[in-house]
């Protein structure tokens, strides 16, 4: 019996060294990370911030290749994005390099739940961006990815299944700047992303090919793209009775539902079509409702934010953002 109680004891003493000792070691990792995103973000050349991200690849890939990392709650400076999905199928990690001239590069990994081996597996992403041809209707995987550093993931459900959506905003160069809507799956018995569905419902004129939104715009204008908790008021018929008949009338209903909301843009003046980095918002939004595993557009959205938020700034050097509103409600026409 104290051999037993003994060999419990040892064993309980061993958990807790090497419990202790995994924490120290992911804390040195992310202690190395946060130093070389310091450089990768304020160096003063170009050579000198790839040079510190080439760094800080390698640490950030033997980081996540040990076997507890996904455990580890992150904290990294300000200008990464960490996402986790809400069934914890996968983790999504993306940041920049912005070049002297303007121009943004884009990095990431993605860790990922191998359901068969139980452990997570890990894939680079490789900003393709610029070489991407008609980017909106192209399946993209990790080697080919539009890059983004994404501020949401949203993670869904219908008919048993999850369905991942990442919201994400993209620098682009000196005059011209994204924000994508990028739907992001993964094949049976496989932990390689596949990037953009057509699970969009844009209306009968609308392109009916789109795997992912894109938002092309110029690099002195904000736009809004979130997804929030929120009310929508739509309008219903009943039958009521008013000097002795019956008689129809439209009430309001509100319902709390959660939308990916977002600024349609345009060009400044006529006769700019299709030079986006003269873009600008138009004062019509727009939003996605999720409605049986697809994304249904609804135009003219009537979106009030709290006066008091702003969009946070995701890359230090970029001017905040002046987008503001009132009380929240959305208002679906």
């Amino acid at each position: 019996m104290k051999q037993t109680f003994s060999a419990i004891l040892f064993l309980v003493g061993m958990f807790f060294v090497t419990n202790a000792q995994n924490k120290e070691m992911m804390a040195g990792f992310q202690t190395d990370m946060n130093n070389l995103f310091e450089q990768v973000f304020t160096a003063p050349t170009d050579n000198e911030r790839y040079n510190a991200n080439e760094q800080l690849l390698v640490v950030m890939e033997e980081a996540l290749l040990q076997p507890k990392s996904f455990d580890w709650k992150w904290e990294l400076r300000k200008g990464v994005s960490v996402l986790t999905s809400d069934d914890d199928k996968f983790r999504i990690f993306t940041w920049a390099v912005v070049r002297d001239d303007g121009d943004m590069e884009c990095f990431g990994y993605i860790q990922v739940l191998n359901e068969n081996a139980d452990v997570y597996e890990i894939s680079v992403l490789n900003d393709m961006s610029d070489e991407i041809f008609n980017a909106d209707e192209t399946p993209l995987t990790e080697t080919n990815w539009f890059g983004c550093i994404y501020t949401d993931l949203i993670t869904t459900k219908y008919d048993g299944k999850y369905f991942y959506t990442l919201l994400g905003w993209n620098g682009g160069d000196a005059i011209m700047q994204y924000r994508v809507i990028e739907p992001v799956y993964f094949k049976r018995n496989s932990t390689r992303p596949s990037f953009g569905q057509m699970i969009f419902r844009n209306g009968k004129d609308a392109n009916k090919n789109l795997r992912r939104i894109i938002l092309r715009y110029g690099k002195d204008a904000n736009i809004n793209l979130k997804y929030d908790d929120q009310f929508v008021v739509t309008k219903e018929r009943i039958k009521v009775k008013q000097d002795g008949r019956m008689v129809n009338q439209e009430l309001e209903k509100e319902t709390p539902q959660r939308m990916i909301v977002f600024d349609k843009v345009g060009p400044r003046v006529q006769g700019m079509e299709g030079l986006y980095q003269y873009y600008v918002p138009t004062g019509e939004e727009c939003g996605y409702l999720f409605d049986k595993g697809r994304w249904v557009l609804k135009p003219n959205v009537h979106c009030k934010l709290d006066k008091n938020k702003k969009l946070d700034v995701i890359i230090d050097n970029d001017t905040p953002s002046n987008y503001q509103k009132a009380e929240p409600t959305y208002r679906v026409k």
